[in-house]
């Protein structure tokens, strides 16, 4: 499948985009292939000999994933073309992490990579360069734009209205909040998502993911929240805090699947999880 374009993007914001139709200009960018886009995460696996026919195969994992950007650049002069070739050989020289998006007509997905070798460009003409650009992701998956989901205790937003009477002449109560927002995994590999609980729990909270719970016996305050990752780890701030948490049943998000999570004091107290999610491809 043609990409219709691929962008590269520093953490400063900075960015590099390499379109397949590029608007005129004295510089045109063009993006050519991402080999390693599809196809390019390799499997690891430890084969021990049986004594009897066959082999021992250990549970197999997926290694990084290697990528190569190609493209072309067309310069209105042989001087620009010069820069042009000086600034790709410096394309995340420092060993820095920058994120490569990658639009092939039917969805747009990320990956973080860093350079993994040489940059290779070739000039062709006097005004013209082709190059490949090795790079290499340490993750295997690709990811879809991140969705936020705010799980909400039942009956938040649920309580006498003030000032009194203030409606009508009469006691109003307010509308409770949502609470049973669902999340789906549009991809084709497991999706780890993370849940970021705020607020004022004195007694802990309880997450419910389909059937699988993480239980928070202790109290929770709105200027420490608590972050629950589904890879299985729990933090505060900087702290890994996973060993105090009293029920701990991780629940990744498998390929298709769909959940509607919910957040329960166990004390009382009011607050929220903000559920961060991306559909998740291999």
């Amino acid at each position: 499948m043609r990409m219709r374009s691929a962008t590269l993007t520093r953490s400063s914001g900075a960015d590099w985009h390499l379109p397949a139709r590029p608007a005129p200009g004295d510089v045109r960018w063009y993006i050519e292939d991402v080999t390693g886009w599809y196809g390019g995460a390799g499997v690891r696996t430890q084969v021990t000999a049986s004594i009897g026919h066959g082999d021992f195969l250990s549970e197999p994992t997926r290694e990084g994933r290697a990528l190569t950007l190609q493209g072309s650049v067309v310069c209105s002069s042989v001087e620009l073309r010069d820069e042009t070739e000086r600034m790709l050989s410096a394309v995340a020289w420092d060993g820095e992490e920058v994120d490569l998006r990658c639009d092939d007509g039917h969805r747009v997905l990320t990956s973080t990579v860093r350079l993994d070798g040489a940059p290779q460009i070739v000039e062709i003409g006097r005004t013209k360069l082709r190059f490949h650009i090795p790079l290499r992701s340490a993750s295997p998956f690709l990811y879809a734009d991140e969705q936020t989901v705010y799980l909400h205790p039942v009956g938040v937003g649920r309580g006498l209205e003030y000032p009194l009477f203030s409606k009508g002449g009469v006691l109003t109560y307010g509308t409770a909040l949502a609470e049973r927002d669902s999340i789906t995994n549009g991809g084709d590999a497991t999706a780890y998502d993370s849940y970021l609980v705020v607020g004022d729990f004195p007694g802990g909270w309880r997450l419910t993911v389909g059937r699988k719970v993480i239980e928070w016996p202790w109290p929770t305050v709105l200027t420490a929240p608590v972050l629950v990752e589904m890879t299985g780890r729990i933090w505060i701030g900087d702290s890994n805090v996973t060993d105090q948490a009293s029920v701990r049943q991780w629940a990744p998000l498998a390929p298709g699947a769909t959940v509607t999570p919910s957040l329960t004091p166990l004390q009382g107290g009011t607050g929220w999880a903000e559920v961060r999610h991306r559909d998740t491809y291999i």
